[in-house]
């Protein structure tokens, strides 16, 4: 190598010649393995080599996927909510039908309870109507002797009724039996006259003649109706003690 001056110099300036020659050619700061048309240097390519036809079918396989997942939640909460609504339906039916059976007992029983109260209703009418009649036990056959002998005679004798009133204060005073019954005559007979045989009667209150359209069952011409009332003087008054404790 020669050391001429001039020949140092051509070399110092063919150095430096070759450092700008790298420093063009090196990218500048901040824009790192970029060129100026945007095209990425220093990395791996990025080409997807997938077929169209392929990624179709991806995405039809995720779009069945997820139709599938919607359809499975669709039909869970379907289920869900028709489980439920079952559930009540047969519990209402359960509370229904054991209404019913409740019903159906209370029903049973009352019917029995019915015929029980329907027997004491009839024990205590019995009672009552014992009580009554020992209260007004009546010498019949004294009274009904003491009224047919104040009865026309030729006259016939039909629908015989008495009706005794409860026994109380003065015997002979307090209107005790009432008899009724219908008369036939083939004569006219005069009421004022019938009223005054029939006041005859001992314990007589009261009396009533009327004639009556219809025609009497014995084929008599005429037909009248007669009321009588007495007092209690035919009342035996044998039970009056045990009609009282009843």
């Amino acid at each position: 190598m020669t050391d001429d001056p001039e020949n140092f110099a051509d070399g110092k300036r063919s150095h430096k010649d070759q450092d700008k020659r790298k420093a063009k050619r090196r990218p500048a700061k901040g824009s790192k393995n970029k060129s100026r048309n945007g095209i990425v240097f220093g990395l791996p390519p990025r080409v997807d080599l997938m077929p169209q036809s392929e990624i179709r079918r991806h995405a039809v396989k995720r779009s069945i996927g997820a139709v599938a997942i919607w359809l499975a939640i669709t039909l869970a909460v379907t289920a869900a909510v028709n489980g439920g609504a079952y559930y009540l339906m047969w519990s209402s039916q359960l509370s229904l039908d054991e209404a019913n059976r409740s019903v159906a007992r209370q029903q049973d029983q009352r019917s029995e309870f019915a015929g029980l109260s329907a027997l004491i209703a009839k024990v205590d009418s019995m009672s009552g109507f014992e009580a009554y009649a020992m209260d007004t036990d009546t010498d019949w056959a004294k009274l009904w002797k003491a009224v047919k002998a104040q009865i026309p005679d030729g006259s016939t004798v039909e629908n015989l009724t008495f009706t005794t009133a409860a026994s109380g204060g003065d015997p002979t005073t307090a209107t005790g039996t009432t008899v009724e019954f219908i008369g036939g005559s083939d004569v006219w007979l005069d009421p004022a006259r019938v009223l005054a045989a029939v006041s005859g009667i001992p314990g007589y209150l009261t009396g009533n003649f009327d004639y009556i359209h219809a025609t009497a069952s014995s084929g008599k011409k005429y037909s009248y109706r007669v009321v009588v009332t007495v007092n209690q003087s035919y009342y035996t008054f044998a039970y009056a003690t045990e009609a009282a404790s009843n």
